[in-house]
């Protein structure tokens, strides 16, 4: 049975089994699973290495955390939806201010109707002022009229939360909804000067989507605390442009309407989600809150899956029992000989590692990684998980396509290790983000290969291996 479990006992345990043996296929994971019905606890569980405390990045589902901040300041009539943004950014517009730029509003940053034709995240990351790289991108259509998924966008909504309250967009989020809803210590990374990534880059727990999910579910209120007005809550939640054109497969999920950086759910609903699997779900017709972490290739399914599953979690209960696993490590092994010491210089790489040193430890492996003014460790268990941390440039969680992939970030991370065909396998399931990666290291004539595995568009090309000399 998994490392956490929990299901009431009017939960029908083979639609959850046949739920977590389909999304676990192709090398698919199930992470973290909560689910509400009424405001009570149906199920939560989470299979080893994970755990529903465990701090994530959740991606694009930052998002509709930047829309709640923005909604308190609408609430507080501190702001509009109506505010043109180049009112609230006189300081920073280009020399000719477009006609269609004039005409932008707030509540264009939060439908994605910017009237900008493509996402222009990287544009703003890589500058010094990231408000000023945005307004001084070209905006082709007339903003209202056409949806077009912007990440950029939605880290303009920081922007705007720092312009008005003079505060870090997470300062003002930890007092105004992190700490009234018990999250346990959230953060939030940021962009090169320094403001926080709206759209991106919330680092919280499973338990915390799931608080975030109930406040929206109760209309704004969490634990008999108002957070957000009713009317805010409806407004976000609510399919405020078409978006229809965005194209789905046909299962509506991406085609329905798009609120305030929420999605609209076909069959139920409305979500804020996030690469690889991450969902927070508010399902009125089936009175339902669903807060999943995964790693997954195509959210499609799994969002028709979830839908069913809790459509069908409440089932006549049989005498079926819960078959939840936790995930097996690598088995118990030999090693390569050169795992008992062996110290590596390693070449130039993404990274910025200079030196890989490896020893075994009884029934651990220990990998220390210097860079020239530190050295950082990371342990692998033989036969079982184990867990470290460590802060890597050109790692994962980082997104190429937008992203700086060069910045450094702290991983955490469960290990095993063990012999794979003569080289050592590591396998490193990330608990910092939902990612999975295998390592592969191997020695011909004392050269040092390491290669990395995982999402490709996840790390820089190189990043992807590493190569070292034996130090004699």
């Amino acid at each position: 049975m998994a490392k956490q479990f929990f299901a009431a006992k009017d939960v029908n345990a083979a639609r959850v089994n046949e739920f977590f043996k389909k999304r676990n296929l192709n090398g698919e994971n199930i992470q973290s699973v909560q689910i509400y019905i009424d405001n009570e606890l149906k199920l939560r569980f989470s299979p080893a290495p994970y755990d529903c405390s465990q701090r994530k990045e959740i991606y694009s589902l930052s998002k509709s955390f930047s829309s709640a901040a923005i909604g308190i300041l609408c609430d507080r009539k501190l702001l509009s939806v109506e505010d043109r943004i180049i009112d609230l950014f006189p300081d920073k517009l280009p020399e000719q201010v477009s006609e269609h730029l004039a005409a932008m509003k707030v509540k264009h940053l939060l439908t994605m109707t910017t009237g900008h034709e493509a996402c222009i995240m990287k544009d703003m990351y890589r500058s010094t002022d990231a408000a000023k790289a945005f307004l001084a991108q070209p905006v082709p259509r007339q903003p209202g009229t056409f949806f077009m998924y912007n990440t950029g966008a939605s880290c303009m909504l920081a922007e705007i939360t720092e312009r008005i309250t003079g505060r870090k967009l997470f300062d003002f989020a930890y007092e105004n909804i992190f700490e009234p809803l018990e999250f346990d210590n959230p953060y939030w990374t940021t962009c090169a000067q320094g403001v926080n990534e709206g759209g991106i880059g919330l680092h919280i727990s499973n338990d915390d989507l799931a608080k975030f999910g109930l406040m929206l579910y109760n209309h704004g209120v969490y634990n008999g605390k108002r957070i957000l007005s009713e009317e805010w809550c409806r407004a976000a939640g609510s399919a405020q442009v078409d978006n229809s054109y965005n194209g789905d497969g046909g299962s509506g999920n991406w085609t329905s309407g798009y609120g305030y950086q929420f999605w609209m759910t076909k069959r139920d609903g409305y979500r804020g989600d996030g690469l690889a699997g991450q969902l927070c779900m508010v399902m009125p017709k089936n009175k339902a809150v669903v807060a999943i972490n995964a790693r997954t290739v195509d959210m499609e399914p799994e969002i028709i899956d979830v839908v069913d599953l809790v459509e069908h979690l409440l089932d006549p209960v049989d005498q079926t029992e819960f078959i939840i696993p936790d995930y097996e490590p690598i088995p118990v092994n030999t090693l390569p000989e050169f795992c008992k010491n062996s110290k590596f210089r390693l070449n130039k790489n993404g990274s910025g590692f200079t030196e890989l040193h490896i020893k075994t430890q009884q029934d651990k492996l220990i990998l220390d990684l210097f860079d020239g003014y530190q050295k950082q460790t990371i342990q692998a268990s033989l036969g079982s998980w184990c867990e470290s941390e460590y802060y890597a440039a050109g790692r994962v969680p980082k997104i190429l396509s937008i992203m700086d992939p060069y910045k450094t970030e702290r991983i955490h991370l469960a290990a095993c290790a063990g012999e794979e065909s003569g080289d050592l396998k590591i396998i490193f399931r990330h608990l910092s983000d939902p990612q999975t990666e295998e390592l592969h290291l191997s020695v011909n004539q004392d050269q040092l290969t390491v290669t990395f595995s995982c999402i490709q568009d996840m790390l820089a090309e190189d990043c992807v291996k590493w190569t070292g000399t034996l130090i004699k």
